[in-house]
């Protein structure tokens, strides 16, 4: 993807788009965020994520993990059920 391309399906400025690219936007609005996530095709939650320098918790669920945990989940023993009920205290 060009740059042309950032700018144009992001709504952003040149201007905008080189400060980010060259490392010198210091503090990008929600827009330019928001016009990045457009434009790149991604989560917005990475963009903030990255321009916020926050790494992904090491116990974070991900799709994989979700995925695993309920197939797990469908298998339980009825007595597995309650010891889980009571544990995370839900009647």
């Amino acid at each position: 993807m060009t740059k042309v391309e950032v700018e144009r399906k992001g709504g952003l400025t040149d201007t905008t788009v080189s400060a980010v690219l060259s490392g010198t936007a210091t503090n990008p609005t929600l827009r330019v965020l928001l016009g990045l996530a457009n434009a790149l095709e991604l989560d917005p939650v990475e963009i903030f994520k990255a321009a916020a320098e926050v790494d992904e918790p090491a116990d974070s669920w991900t799709a994989a993990t979700l995925i695993e945990a309920i197939q797990k989940m469908v298998f339980l023993e009825p007595g597995d059920i309650k010891k889980i009920k009571k544990i995370l205290g839900v009647k």
